[in-house]
């Protein structure tokens, strides 16, 4: 049903040489599609004459940005493998991820400095020399079946994995996602906000990937402010919007002038409340819709179509996907999006098993009613508990502790029991700052409660239930309600 495109191709196709393609609000700099394929062969030329291993895994640790898009777009181009590492990690959980991607070694992170010097096409500093002239071939580089990306995920419980999205995987979901928000009238050409982080996979096939392929002019932060993000949208007369659910609340309140243009917004990542969706709408009046996915499917399965999906469904299947639904509702999907598997595992067969649990409403459209994985959805990122536990371990003071989602105004957060060690002088304050000072800032521990035991089953797995039941024991101001995931 879907021809395989290389991806470069597939983005950077459709776009007049001299029309906008992305404009960096941060930076203050905006690229034609003339320029960004410049930028993104000057970046595969230089790996091009590189001495790397076939198909080698560059790992990239960058904001939203001409050098984001151009970087990938060119590591596409040379037919290799980017691995999307948050910009918000730590060093030792971005080498950690990288290790778990086996990327490159000799050439390490790509960071800004090293993206500044490749789309220049020079080699940056550190890496090997390059050799003579080598041209980049596309039908010898991008085959469909080999890898284009490495995201990660927590899978249905555990700590993080790297997850293997073929090309062919990939460009489908492009192609996916084109042809169902055609009939929310989303068109070529269009101006389109994309705020959220295109490290993550959402972010990038959704609002980085899919919107090149259609022409549009992308705006883009690297990172979000508030007054930046209405300003833009009157500045650009921007018509579509992507967010999550975060940002729902921004948009209930913010000023209704600068967001005259607009027409659709579409929110993904988590489930947004459908009052706050409704909110929006009314103080806008653009209509407002969900789409679901998982990084292990590219990530989109399903997406609502303006004037027909309530606003607490998430849609319809995508063009080309399956779903069906097990005895207690559990969601699981096939499709040409789907992964290969997870790196160092069997690849997986025709279905996936999402962990969600859905119910499917008369006109076929699909509701989510609840989770039964682990895992916690902070402003779309995905939390281990699994990763938060062994971090706590290490204090001192805590003798045990376990970590489930709470929420808090609103915003799915980690929330934190802990046993303390006999003598122990130990508040909540301490614990949320030592979590944060070994993990990335959307990792952070929000909300902690000091327990007598850890309730566990004869096989010693922690009762989750059983903690989530449990009432506050104390109360922590909730985050800022933006998307930076701080």
């Amino acid at each position: 049903m879907f021809q395989h495109v290389p991806i470069h191709q597939l983005a950077l196709g459709h776009g007049r040489p001299d029309a906008p393609a992305l404009t960096d609000l941060t930076a203050g700099t905006t690229v034609t599609y003339g320029q960004l394929s410049e930028l993104a062969a000057n970046v595969a030329h230089v790996l091009a004459r590189t001495p790397l291993p076939d198909r080698s895994v560059l790992a990239v640790q960058l904001p939203n940005s001409v050098e984001f898009a151009s970087v990938i777009l060119g590591i596409s181009q040379a037919g290799a493998t980017t691995s999307l590492i948050g910009p918000l990690l730590r060093d030792h959980e971005a080498q950690h991820l990288a290790e778990l991607a086996d990327a490159n070694v000799e050439v390490g992170i790509i960071r800004m400095a090293q993206a500044r010097a490749l789309i220049q096409g020079k080699a940056p500093e550190g890496w090997p020399p390059l050799s003579s002239a080598a041209r980049v071939d596309d039908a010898a580089t991008d085959r469909g079946d080999a890898l284009a990306f490495i995201p990660f995920s927590s899978g249905t419980t555990g700590l993080q994995k790297a997850v293997g999205l073929p090309g062919a995987s990939v460009s489908a979901n492009m192609a996916q996602f084109a042809a169902a928000i055609a009939k929310s009238g989303v068109g070529e050409h269009t101006p389109t906000m994309s705020p959220l982080p295109f490290s993550h996979i959402y972010g990038l096939t959704a609002l980085l990937l899919t919107p090149l392929m259609l022409g549009h002019h992308i705006v883009t932060m690297q990172r979000f402010e508030p007054a930046l993000f209405s300003r833009a949208h009157r500045d650009y007369d921007v018509k579509l919007t992507f967010i999550a659910p975060p940002l729902a609340r921004v948009l209930a309140t913010a000023p209704p002038e600068d967001f005259a243009a607009l027409e659709l917004i579409i929110s993904g990542a988590d489930r947004l409340d459908p009052a706050v969706a409704r909110a929006v709408e009314q103080r806008l009046g653009a209509s407002v819709i969900q789409g679901y996915g998982m990084t292990e499917t590219s990530p989109v399965t399903f997406v609502g179509v303006r004037g027909e999906t309530p606003p607490d469904s998430v849609g319809f299947p995508l063009p080309g996907t399956r779903f069906r639904l097990g005895t207690h509702g559990e969601l699981s999907v096939a499709g040409p999006q789907l992964m290969r598997g997870y790196l160092g595992h069997a690849p997986i067969g025709e279905w996936f098993d999402t962990g969600d649990l859905a119910r499917v409403g008369e006109h076929g459209e699909l509701y989510l009613v609840g989770r039964a994985k682990d895992t916690i959805k902070y402003k779309g990122y995905q939390v281990a508990p699994a990763e938060l536990e062994a971090v706590l371990t290490q204090h001192e003071a805590i003798a045990d502790a376990a970590v489930t989602e709470f929420d808090l105004n609103g915003t799915e957060v980690p929330r934190a029991f802990v046993v303390r060690t006999p003598g122990a002088a130990l508040d909540e304050s301490d614990v949320i700052d030592f979590v944060a000072a070994h993990v990335a800032p959307y990792k952070k521990v929000r909300v902690v409660d000091f327990v007598d035991e850890i309730p566990r089953s004869a096989a010693g797995k922690i009762l989750r239930t059983t903690l989530r039941d449990l009432p506050r024991a104390s109360t922590f101001p909730g985050p800022p309600q933006c998307p930076d995931a701080e």
